[in-house]
């Protein structure tokens, strides 16, 4: 079966449901938003010249391959007020024919001034070409060696002012070293803390891991979450790499310290 373009109504049919999608996440007490805009799903196919061809305000120019992305930024923040809103960005999807670190670049800026919180970093895609290669950077493994991804941090770090989130291989020691570098503003693990658990966490001095594989415990008896990446990354100071969960208030594991509040004090998210 080929593919089709979509209709202008259909393309605002979708934005109108992850505005939607917001608010049933901003209702359900999420403390975050992450926009999937990266690897070739729809919202990178729009914003790649590799997939769209479109010749309306959908398509040619950055900013309207962007208009997409941008519009469903705009549903999401205005369904969920007060909800930080990330974006997750392939820089370079690296295939031929494919977006340049060049063009990423551009793109991040536009997306910036849409209204985002943070950008993830990410690299690669699944290729139409043939290129199983490229999808090492969708779920880089060790051969790519560690903090694979923080180049792509570090380039759009010299073309936006939100904060920039690198993914990707870290372990506490080269995460911290990329934040001391300027590299990014926040390090996201992920996988790291399923995979490796005991020996990451043991490095912040959490005693244990506990059977749910969620949950661990500090020298300090206090019982630290582990999540993954975008959760950890508002509203925070990036110079530690363990945060906690006590007494009602959310936090999480990230190369961040959080600003905790109680979960009875946050504000109501759907718009009136």
């Amino acid at each position: 079966m080929l593919c089709r373009p979509l209709e202008i109504d259909e393309i605002h049919l979708l934005v109108r449901r992850f505005g939607e999608a917001a608010a049933r996440a901003g209702d359900a007490g999420m403390d975050a938003i992450d926009i999937h805009g990266h690897t070739g799903y729809l919202i990178d196919q729009f914003m790649s010249a590799w997939w769209n061809r479109r010749t309306d305000v959908y398509g040619g120019s950055v900013e309207n391959r962007c208009r997409f992305a941008t519009e469903i930024i705009a549903a999401v923040k205005a369904n969920a007020p007060g909800l930080p809103v990330s974006f997750r960005l392939s820089v370079n999807h690296r295939f031929a024919g494919g977006r340049t670190t060049a063009e990423g670049q551009a793109i991040a800026v536009v997306l910036a001034v849409a209204g985002l919180d943070l950008i993830i970093a990410d690299d690669g895609s699944y290729a139409d070409d043939g290129s199983y290669e490229t999808m090492d950077y969708v779920f880089p493994p060790y051969h790519l060696g560690d903090a694979c991804r923080v180049p792509a941090a570090r380039a759009l770090k010299d073309v936006v002012s939100v904060p920039v989130m690198a993914v990707g291989n870290h372990t506490p020691e080269n995460a911290e070293a990329a934040l001391a570098a300027g590299d990014a503003d926040f390090a996201g693990l992920g996988p790291e803390l399923t995979e490796k658990s005991v020996r990451i966490l043991t490095a912040h001095t959490v005693t244990s891991v506990d059977a749910d594989g969620l949950t661990a415990t500090g020298q300090d008896g206090a019982v630290h979450v582990i999540v993954s990446t975008v959760i950890a990354a508002f509203g925070v100071r990036p110079d530690t790499a363990l945060t906690q969960r006590s007494k009602g208030a959310t936090t999480c594991i990230s190369s961040a310290t959080a600003c905790t509040r109680p979960r009875s004090a946050r504000p109501s998210r759907r718009p009136s």
